[in-house]
Order: C-alpha cells, then structure tokens, then sequence
C-alpha cells in the first residue's frame, strides 16, 4: 500500500500495474527481449552440444571436437545472458535488462573482429551485424518502456513537482515522524 492511502487503488497502484503487472507480458518490448533471450540461450546451449555445427553457424567452421574450445566459451557466454536476461525479464526489471542488452551490442561486434582477423570480410558477418541490431532495437524498446514507466510513475506520485508547504521528495517515513 502506498503511504497516504486509504486502502483503495491509487495512482501510483494503477501506474505500476501498467510495467509491472499483466500490462508488461503485453508489451512489444518484453516480448522482443525475452525472443531474444531465448534464441541466445539456445544459441550457447548449440554449442554445448554440437560445437561443430555451432562454429560452422558462428562463420568459422570446425571440423574436430579439439577445435572447438572458443566455441563452448562462446557457449557459456550465450548461455549465461540468456539466463540472466531471461531472469531479470522474469523479475520485471526493466532497466538492468535494457543496461545488459546495451552492453550485449560489444558481443557481435567482437566476434565479427575474430570472423575478419580469420577469414577475413564475407557473408558470415551478416549474421553478426543482424545480432548486432536485434540487440539495439531491443535495448532501445526497453529503455523506452522504462522511461514511460518512471514518468507515468512521477506523475502519479507528484514528484518533482512543487507544492507550498510540502517537500519536494519526502521519504515515506516523513509522515511518520511528523
């Protein structure tokens, strides 16, 4: 309950509904990013079990289990955002999602710098620069929805704004102590 309430629905209530309630599952951005974090999860899961195949698809193919100790690290990499991303989607946590979906867009970027320090330019960087944008559409779409989400929610409670007589953000333990 929202202090100052009188048990019913408030604002800030119907607010949070909106992110972190049934509203949330229905946003194209949730979706987008838990598509996302699924095919990367799949993706380390390949290469834990056909790193063969999995290097052939990363654009430097492999033809014995010895060769392919880069792809299993690749692998846990994968494996390890898609959990923890799907996780932090799980738990409604917008913004660490969008930071960790930021900070992924380095990832196919690297790994196209390995591709072209190997085999140099060709088609297998296309699938890297198609990661690449799915990354940034994703994480622009989540920082958006976040930022809607933390607007509608000061708007709700009135903070930032100025009233005569009253804090500009006073804690909610403030009214106890008065």
């Amino acid at each position: 309950m929202v202090p100052g309430s009188q048990g019913g629905p408030t604002m800030v209530d119907e607010t949070s509904a909106d992110v972190t309630g049934t509203r949330y599952w229905r946003t194209a951005a949730v979706w987008l990013a838990a598509v996302a974090s699924a095919a990367i999860l799949l993706l380390g899961l390949r290469a834990f079990l056909d790193p063969v195949s999995a290097s052939a698809g990363f654009g430097l193919p492999m033809h014995t289990e010895s060769e392919t100790t880069f792809v299993r690290i690749y692998g846990a990499r994968n494996a390890f955002l898609g959990v923890v991303s799907l996780r932090l989607l799980w738990l409604r946590m917008t913004r660490p999602v969008a930071l960790l979906f930021t900070l992924a867009t380095v990832l196919p970027l690297l790994d196209a710098w390995v591709i072209v320090s190997r085999i140099g330019v060709g088609a297998e960087l296309v699938r890297h620069a198609v990661i690449l944008l799915v990354l940034v559409v994703t994480s622009t779409s989540l920082r958006r929805l976040d930022s809607a989400a933390s607007a509608g929610a000061r708007r709700a409670t009135g903070a930032g704004t100025l009233h005569f007589g009253t804090t500009l953000a006073a804690a909610p333990d403030d009214a106890a102590r008065r």
